[in-house]
């Protein structure tokens, strides 16, 4: 099968430079890579770095990132016209993912390949900003408030199997735990009342899907098992 042959992610524990640079050589599918830096409005950044001129020279993408400024990203009251410069500096200690552009066939015929590696957006060399910034502060103070409310009230840990806050090694967070994609159909006209009436007669959900659904469906839960999302179903 064509997609066992192909690279889906590397995890963060494989980020040396030696281990990155023997996986993208046994993967030449993957011809690209983007350093993907999320600003406040939620849009992420791509550019396309060939891989050979990527593996010639991590160590100063890996220090230096690539450069942007403030007319291509969203940073209100940040990065303004004339004080405008934003470094995109990759994350290694997050797991990298390989997005694939299935319109576009190589010759040993695999999709042509991207390594998007998740990154900071950092302002003027010192300032980290953006989204994961952000969303990574959050974690942070919620995992040190709860915290410090379970020292201050300890009878919590009497309906947990914990004796004693010293056990705790870490609070770790899950969230957004249900994908959904939607299948659109713009050349039929919908019926809001046969709508209306599917709904009211539970006929949406957990059906069983047939056509170019179902094949959407099975295609989406294997790609997710390919990035290591574990999927427990899809419906």
């Amino acid at each position: 099968m064509i997609l066992d042959k192909m690279l889906f992610t590397i995890p963060a524990d494989a980020h040396s430079k030696e281990e990155i640079t023997e996986i993208l050589k046994k993967h030449p599918e993957v011809k690209f890579v983007s350093f993907v830096g999320v600003d406040i409005g939620g849009h992420d950044t791509d550019e396309k770095i060939p891989v050979k001129l990527f593996i010639e020279e991590m160590d100063r993408f890996f220090q230096q990132g690539v450069q942007t400024d403030g007319s291509s990203v969203v940073l209100p009251r940040i990065a303004t016209l004339n004080n405008a410069k934003v470094d995109i500096i990759p994350d290694l200690d997050v797991n990298w993912y390989v997005d694939y552009n299935l319109k576009h066939i190589g010759d040993d015929g695999t999709p042509v390949g991207t390594l998007r590696i998740p990154s900071s957006l950092f302002h003027n060399d010192t300032e980290e900003v953006g989204s994961r910034y952000i969303l990574k502060k959050a974690a942070e103070v919620f995992r040190k408030e709860l915290l410090d409310l379970i020292k201050e009230n300890p009878y919590v840990l009497e309906y947990t199997e914990i004796n004693s806050v010293d056990e705790i090694e870490r609070i770790v967070m899950t969230g957004a735990t249900e994908l959904e994609f939607w299948v659109k159909t713009p050349e039929d006209k919908a019926d809001r009342q046969q709508l209306s009436t599917s709904q009211e007669l539970k006929e949406q959900y957990w059906q069983r899907t047939r056509g170019p659904v179902r094949t959407a469906l099975e295609m989406s839960l294997i790609f997710l098992d390919k990035y290591g999302f574990g999927v427990e179903m899809g419906h």
